[in-house]
Formats: C-alpha cells, sequence, structure tokens
C-alpha cells in the first residue's frame, strides 16, 4: 500500500499514456528505407523494418495500446502485458524492465534511499550521482529539464515508468512538459523529443515549408567543463538543449584551466558568445625541481615558464643536464608531454646526470671549489664563530670531522674557504646554506673507532666551476698514506690521479687524520637515501 501511494505521489504508474493522442492507423507503414510492412505490425514491440523505423518514437509517440491487454513501452509500442516485468526485454527499448516500475514494496523503498543519498530535510529528495550534496526536489524530477550533472534526474531508470497528466507531453525519456511547450521551436525535453522535425512538421499546420528549426541551443560537450543556470544554479548535462533566452554560466573544473567568456546567453538558437576553452593541467613536473636537470618548457612553439605550478595540455617539457653535471647514458635530452589525462607522458627518457667532481678551474687556479667554511652560532644575536672546514660529497651533503658538540641547527656552512666570524645582518657576501640534518658516521679499525659529521643542507650547491663536489674513491680502493697534514680542522685531504681530485682524509687535529676509506659505503647510502637526489 505505501509503495502504491508514493507512486502515485512520484507519478509513477504501470501504464502509460503518452504523447498526442490519434488513433488513424494505416493499412500499410512505408518504412524509411521504403519497403512496406503491414500497419498491424508498426509499433507492436518488434523491428519490422529491416531499418527499424516501424517501432521508433517519432513513429509510436502517438500511438494508443489497450491497457487491459497490452502495456505500452517508453517509446510507445504496444506488447503483451503479460511480459511486463518477466525479467525478459520485450520491449526493444527494455522499458518494460525498469526497476522502479517492477519493484515491490521492499525494493521500492530501497530505490527511494538510493536515490535520496546524502540529501535531508524533505521526505523525497533526489541525490545528483557523483556529487557531494546536489539535491534537487521531486518537482525538479523528470520535469524534462536537466539538473543534475550528469542527466540522471532525466533518465529512463527514472522517469521511463512516469504516468502524464492531460494536456502535457511525454518525452521519450518519460518526462512530462506541458502541452504548449510541445512543437513550439524550443526544445524543452532533456532528450529533444518535443521538437523532432518528423513530428513537428505533421503535427503544425501552420509551417509553409517542410523544414522545422528549433531556437533551443545544444550546450557543448567538453571534458572538464560544468554548466550552470545563471540565475538559479541548476546544472545541465553536456551535449543537452537549453530553451530560447537561457543564460548560462561555465566553468572548469579541477584539473582544468579556463580561457574565454563564462557567461552565455541562448539567443534565437545560437549562442552569444564563444564557449569558454577547459584546457587539461598538469602540475608541476618533479624534474624541474631536481637540482641536476636544467629544463624548458614549450607550449605552442612559445617559451613558457617550468617554475609555473601548472602546464597546459600538451606543454613540452625538454630535460637536460644542469651546469655541473654530465650526461653517462648517452641521452643529451629527455622530453615530456603533458597529456589528456593531467600527467606528464614520457616522449623520450631523461639523460643520467652525475655531478663534475674533482675538477678545478684553470681561471680559478686558489679556488678549491669542494671546500666549505662551517659556523655555528652560540647565541641569537645572528653571531657566527668560524668552528671548521668541510668537504663538499653531493648536492646537499658536506662532509667533516665529528661535530656532534651543538645542535644541528645552531651551524651554518659558507661556500668556500674562510676564516673570519660574522654577524648575519652584516654585508659579509657569504654563500649561506642552512643545516637541516647532521648525523654522525663511525668506522672502526683495530677496535679503534673513527666518527666524522655528514651534513645536509636545506639548499642544494649550485655546481660550477666554482663549486663541485670532491670525488670519492671507490669502496674497494685504498687512500695513500703519504700527504701532509694540514692544519685546519676538517678540511678533506685528496689524492690527484692526473685528471681528478679523491677525497682519501679528514683533518682531525695537527697531528691527526682519518682514512676516508671507511666511511665511503656509508656515505654512499646516505646519499641515495636523500630525498633531493
Amino acid at each position: 500500500m505505501l509503495a502504491a501511494l508514493i507512486l502515485t505521489a512520484l507519478a509513477f504508474c504501470i501504464q502509460v499514456s503518452a504523447g498526442l493522442l490519434n488513433i488513424d492507423t494505416p493499412v500499410n507503414f512505408a518504412c524509411h528505407n521504403g519497403d512496406f510492412i503491414s500497419g498491424l505490425l508498426k509499433c507492436n514491440g518488434e523491428r519490422n523494418c529491416p531499418d527499424g523505423s516501424d517501432e521508433l518514437f517519432s513513429t509510436c509517440y502517438d500511438n494508443i495500446c489497450n491497457y487491459e491487454t497490452q502495456f505500452r513501452c517508453n517509446y510507445g509500442g504496444c506488447v503483451d502485458v503479460a511480459k511486463k516485468c518477466n525479467h525478459v526485454p520485450d520491449c526493444w527499448d527494455k522499458s518494460d524492465e525498469i526497476k522502479l516500475m517492477c519493484a515491490n514494496d521492499t525494493e521500492f523503498a530501497e530505490l527511494l534511499t538510493k536515490w535520496r543519498g546524502n540529501c535531508t530535510g524533505e521526505l523525497f529528495k533526489f541525490h545528483c550521482k557523483n556529487t557531494a550534496d546536489h539535491c534537487l526536489k521531486l518537482s525538479a524530477v523528470c520535469d524534462g529539464i536537466t539538473n543534475c550533472p550528469e542527466g540522471d534526474d532525466e533518465s529512463v531508470e527514472l522517469c521511463g515508468g512516469s504516468i502524464c497528466p492531460e494536456k502535457t507531453f511525454r518525452c521519450e525519456s518519460g518526462a512530462c512538459i506541458n502541452i504548449n511547450d510541445f512543437c513550439n521551436h524550443n526544445i524543452d525535453c532533456s532528450d529533444g523529443s518535443d521538437e523532432l522535425p518528423e513530428i513537428c512538421i505533421n503535427t503544425r499546420v501552420e509551417i509553409d515549408d517542410k523544414v522545422w528549426k528549433s531556437n533551443s541551443c545544444q550546450l557543448p560537450i567538453k571534458t572538464g567543463m560544468q554548466i550552470i543556470d545563471y540565475f538559479e544554479e541548476t546544472s545541465f548535462m553536456p551535449g543537452g538543449q537549453v530553451p530560447d533566452k537561457t543564460v548560462v554560466a561555465a566553468t572548469c573544473g579541477n584539473g582544468y584551466d579556463d580561457s574565454g567568456e563564462a557567461i552565455n546567453k541562448c539567443d534565437d538558437g545560437e549562442w552569444h558568445n564563444q564557449w569558454v576553452g577547459c584546457f587539461r593541467q598538469c602540475d608541476q613536473s618533479s624534474h624541474v625541481r631536481r637540482v641536476k636537470f636544467s629544463t624548458q618548457c614549450i607550449l605552442d612553439d612559445g617559451l613558457v615558464d617550468c617554475q609555473g605550478n601548472t602546464h597546459i595540455e600538451n606543454t613540452k617539457l625538454y630535460v637536460t643536464c644542469a651546469s655541473g653535471y654530465k650526461d653517462s647514458s648517452g641521452v643529451t635530452k629527455g622530453l615530456h608531454t603533458c597529456s589528456e589525462n593531467g600527467t606528464w607522458s614520457i616522449e623520450k627518457q631523461n639523460p643520467i646526470c652525475e655531478p663534475i667532481c674533482g675538477i678545478t678551474s684553470p681561471q680559478h687556479p686558489d679556488n678549491i671549489p669542494w671546500t666549505v667554511t662551517i659556523y655555528h652560532t652560540p647565541n641569537s644575536a645572528g653571531d657566527y664563530n668560524f668552528k671548521c672546514l668541510g668537504t663538499i660529497v653531493s648536492p646537499y651533503m658536506v662532509i667533516t670531522t665529528d661535530m656532534s658538540e651543538y645542535e644541528a641547527y645552531s651551524y651554518i656552512i659558507a661556500e668556500g674557504k674562510h676564516t673570519v666570524n660574522f654577524n648575519q645582518d652584516e654585508d659579509h657576501g657569504y654563500v649561506l646554506h642552512n643545516v637541516v640534518y647532521r648525523r654522525i658516521i663511525s668506522h672502526e679499525v683495530n677496535k679503534v673507532t673513527y666518527k666524522a659529521a655528514l651534513f645536509t643542507v636545506v639548499k642544494p650547491f649550485k655546481f660550477g666551476a666554482l663549486v663541485r663536489p670532491i670525488c670519492l674513491i671507490p669502496n674497494d680502493a685504498e687512500a695513500e698514506d703519504s700527504m701532509t697534514v694540514r692544519q685546519l680542522l676538517g678540511e678533506g685531504l685528496t689524492k690527484y690521479d692526473g685528471n681528478q681530485y679523491f677525497l682519501t682524509y679528514i683533518v682531525v687535529s695537527e697531528s691527526k687524520k682519518y682514512n676516508i676509506n671507511g666511511f665511503i659505503k656509508t656515505i654512499k647510502e646516505h646519499e641515495k637515501r636523500n630525498l633531493h637526489l
């Protein structure tokens, strides 16, 4: 009983009368392809014409069925009433098996709960699918106007079993519109079935020619575009029709960039403005932020800023090795394209870029490019005191002697070799790097433990002729023990093989130094774990 009352309230019924009534049935029916069939076969639920034109909505929209013995299909055809809801589609459009029409009381209640979704308040509301909180009143469902973004409020599944009252026209989808809106040159059914030329030309006697023109406008189908009524803020389904004089607003969804006029108006079948363009966006590529790469972005043969947060579809990203790095793979340039799904597709793999290490500049013979100075601040006044020297081993890492006396954040690293203290407010001219992490690494030889400190900096070193890392000897190589110990604590002693300098020792005091060989494996493991690389 409850289901029957609700069904009536919602205007859903198992018996359907649709379109304008017309009992004139010809003896023969002319198929659209030129064949003829018996008029008794027209709109009988089976496609008898080779082209199926005997079972189209435009053919059967005004067909009358005997409701005692027949069921009227959604498009207007008649089938045996006993075949309704028998779990076997007998109407070619399957409208004799519509879930809402065939549901028992329990199933009906479940469908109502499903369609209500997250909507609260009034008993009967409709929740548009795939939306967070887009809710419709019952009066906005099956009214010929698409209010849900995906058009599910006007779907055949929902509206196919509806009954239309007098002085209305039943759309092919099952929605009901005022009879005065039928063939009025304005599309009022969401599926456009009220303005089909093959119906309206034969219905409206005032037509002088055989061309039927609708004043409605078709909405564009553009991925990422959302279109709403400018005044009522109801959504339209892409590709649908809106009546003349309708004003709409177009927006682009997340992950899309827009260009053009957002407000548009349907004016006598034409849109007043050009539609806004929604272009797929890609987030900034991670390659742009990697210190070892140099990047260049091109869109439509013009340069664009690779540092931008987003990039439009078809943007090309070229990747080469940055200054101070060399390619070891033979690939000179990588290529990535911002694709239609919002990700960077790989057209050509990136080069394998490794730092150029252990080489001094002939133009700057007195500069040791891998040497840095470590300062410590003892107070909050911004004073920095010299502690020791260190050696660059990677874009983010410096090795020096054991520096565990103070917290890591109290140290700061200056590029180059310096000994003069400074205050942060002075015009000191140093290129400084804040320390984000310090790890004390150790190596035991003959039960004697040697320690060194690995500092990780926030801002990477930008490599070139004046700043570059020292080379690390292979794990199985032996460092020579024949070098003079220097006076400055933490300085890296090196070995020159004729081409490059390799780190061999870390100076601990005037008479003590650590062979770096035992630390190589630990340094390289720590370097691989560094997310910056």
